[in-house]
């Protein structure tokens, strides 16, 4: 298939699955079975046609009702009680104190937050009384837990938070799916916010993303303010991961500007790209929705 290779100011050959003509032909195929309708007018690379092919066969991902809207307990205190011990995970409770100081001076600077996988950056996030802010979450007893909070509480009741719990399936406290058993709604997660944010007539100024999907997340955010003319505005707070050879920070940095923040928060300002690099980002888009760190 060909992929960009902005080096050398083309395509680069990086190997051939299958012929042009096969190409298509599947993809007229699937779109005919499944009713896909996802090409746009204009001829597409063939990286990009691939994977519209894949998506094709096997379906979009976006499954109706992996998204619900959290309407809160009716008894909060038992479920607070019943999940606290659950809810309690190191990236709640291990907060730097220049981790805090960070958070605390973004937000004050931001009035629309969205949240992805971060619930333990909730009160933060609300903490102005003007601030908005939309939060995802997998982990359904960290929003019983984090909504006992006063500022959140507050927010939540005025209208100014949204709660979104997606159906990853068995999931760990951090929120990371267990298994492959869900890997249908996994699109699901970072696309979860937006509408809610289309609603609200408003796009985030701050996203602070930590749990599942981090790279799909940070690249969807980017994506979406590059389609409103807004990337050069914006700013995400990665809640980063270093283990062995692993840095998502540096795995981002084609995208982003990397500049130290605290602790293990980095901060990403968005690389100020052009239109031609719409397909590349939404292909890592697709690739890193099944990335689920």
């Amino acid at each position: 298939m060909n992929t960009p290779d902005d080096e050398k100011g083309g395509k680069r050959e990086i190997g051939r699955l299958v012929s042009d003509q096969d190409l298509i032909a599947a993809y007229e195929k699937a779109k005919g079975t499944h009713g896909f309708v996802g090409t746009r007018p204009r001829v597409l690379s063939r990286v990009s046609l691939e994977w519209d092919v894949r998506q094709a066969l096997v379906g979009r991902g976006a499954v109706r009702g992996a998204v619900t809207r959290y309407r809160g307990q009716s008894n909060l205190r038992a479920a607070v009680a019943a999940s606290a011990q659950e809810a309690a995970t190191p990236d709640r409770d291990s907060l730097t104190r220049e981790e805090r100081t960070l958070l605390s001076e973004l937000t004050r600077n931001s009035n629309y937050v969205c949240l992805f996988g971060a619930t333990w950056a909730i009160p933060f996030a609300v903490g102005n009384p003007s601030n908005q802010a939309v939060a995802v979450t997998a982990h359904r007893p960290s929003l019983d837990v984090v909504l006992a909070h006063p500022l959140v509480a507050a927010a939540y009741a005025e209208g100014r938070l949204d709660l979104l719990h997606v159906d990853l399936g068995d999931v760990t406290p951090l929120g990371l799916p267990s298994s492959r058993d869900a890997i249908s709604n996994w699109a699901s997660f970072s696309a979860a916010p937006w509408p809610l944010w289309l609603e609200r007539g408003a796009l985030p100024e701050l996203v602070i993303a930590s749990g599942p999907f981090r790279k799909a997340c940070c690249a969807k955010a980017l994506a979406t303010w590059m389609a409103h003319g807004r990337a050069g505005e914006m700013v995400v707070a990665l809640r980063n991961l270093r283990a062995g050879k692993v840095d998502l920070a540096e795995e981002l940095s084609s995208l982003f500007d990397v500049t130290p923040g605290a602790g293990s928060i980095v901060l990403l300002r968005p690389r100020a790209l052009g239109r031609r690099h719409g397909a590349h980002l939404n292909f890592l888009i697709q690739r890193w929705q099944l990335d689920v760190r």
